[in-house]
């Protein structure tokens, strides 16, 4: 398939153009400035570190959305980043469900906190570094459209209920005994603007210098709440885990990198926040900000399209094998072609 070139009508172009030169810009001058304190880097000699992290991809079929998730803990000392035997799950995935990409985000964070159970009992880390949040994404909370998973015949909400139990027996394996901490990289919370038109990220890159931290506080504003502590709150009564879930965890700032924004910590109520900024601080990188161990694992599960062309190729050959009319599915939706030349002539 040939790729098409950008085109725009010029009179469309110049329009949007007229746009943004007119657009008001954002001030942060309303900004609610939290108390901070500097970083002081951890001693971590004789410490295991386990860094865990998740990725998928995948593509909208005529039949389904095919997807293919994965996550693992990658578990080493804190200078030497060495892993033998990382810990890893996943699986490929198809499902109904017009939004399969959201499906498969919430399957990412499923596997996620699974391998990280399974690193705690496997490999008796000092830390639990999770890439990524340990509360839910809200956006992950909301989904109505219920669809299929054809490989496990759940529907979105028992998906959800699935995934939110393996959260909790993650957090109660950990509990009070392995310090854990959900790390954010891509910051959209909007805690410190009053007016909820400016990103925390935006705003503490100016105010957070490199090795600075903010005091912890609540994931939520001031007489709201957070919908995963909803969530978590009402499954965790279900299993009869008890827990003050609005003092259960707190989010901190912490500016690891001195040309990118501040990254988030999500951290339960039996961590140090002053432990748990030491720890990142003292192994992430200057440059990115990230820590050492996630960055490992991210090298190691790093997926894009040619690994779901692989994925895909398997399938679509078993089929033509075994069961041609099966075939029909797996046509890509018009545009979405990832296969070139091979449906020329159909």
């Amino acid at each position: 398939m040939v790729e098409q070139e950008e085109f725009l009508w010029p009179g469309a172009f110049l329009k949007l153009i007229e746009e943004a030169s007119s657009l008001p810009l954002l001030s942060p001058e309303k900004m609610e400035f939290p108390e901070k304190f500097k970083v002081q880097p951890s001693n971590l000699e004789g410490r295991l570190i386990c860094g865990v992290d998740g990725s998928h991809v995948g593509k909208e079929l005529s039949g389904h959305y095919l997807g293919v998730v994965v996550a693992m803990a990658y578990t080493s000392g804190p200078k030497e980043i060495h892993d033998e035997e990382p810990l890893f799950d996943g699986r490929v995935c198809r499902f109904t469900s017009v939004s399969g990409d959201l499906w498969l985000s919430l399957l990412d964070a499923r596997y996620v906190f699974r391998v990280a159970r399974l690193a705690v009992e496997r490999r008796r880390p000092d830390w639990i570094l999770i890439d990524g949040p340990l509360l839910l994404y809200p956006a992950l909370r909301y989904h109505r459209d219920e669809g299929l998973d054809l490989g496990t015949l759940e529907g979105y909400s028992d998906a959800l209920r699935n995934c939110v139990a393996e959260i909790l027996d993650f957090l109660e394996r950990c509990r009070e005994r392995v310090p854990v901490l959900g790390l954010v990289k891509r910051v959209r919370s909007s805690l410190y603007d009053p007016t909820r038109t400016r990103r925390d990220s935006a705003l503490l890159q100016r105010y957070l210098a490199y090795g600075e931290a903010t005091e912890p506080r609540k994931p939520f504003r001031e007489g709201g709440s957070h919908p995963s502590l909803e969530l978590y709150r009402k499954y965790a009564k279900e299993r009869g885990m008890e827990a003050n879930w609005d003092e259960f965890f707190k989010v901190m700032y912490v500016r690891t990198s001195k040309v990118k924004p501040p990254v988030r910590l999500e951290i339960p109520y039996w961590v140090d926040p002053r432990e748990a900024a030491g720890l990142v601080l003292s192994i992430s990188d200057p440059i990115s900000g990230i820590p050492a161990h996630i960055l490992r694992v991210e090298g190691l599960i790093r997926m894009g399209e040619g690994i779901l062309k692989s994925v895909y190729m398997r399938l679509f050959t078993r089929a033509a094998r075994e069961c041609p009319e099966y075939i029909q599915d797996l046509v890509p939706f018009h545009g979405e072609e990832f296969l070139e030349e091979r449906w020329e002539g159909g």
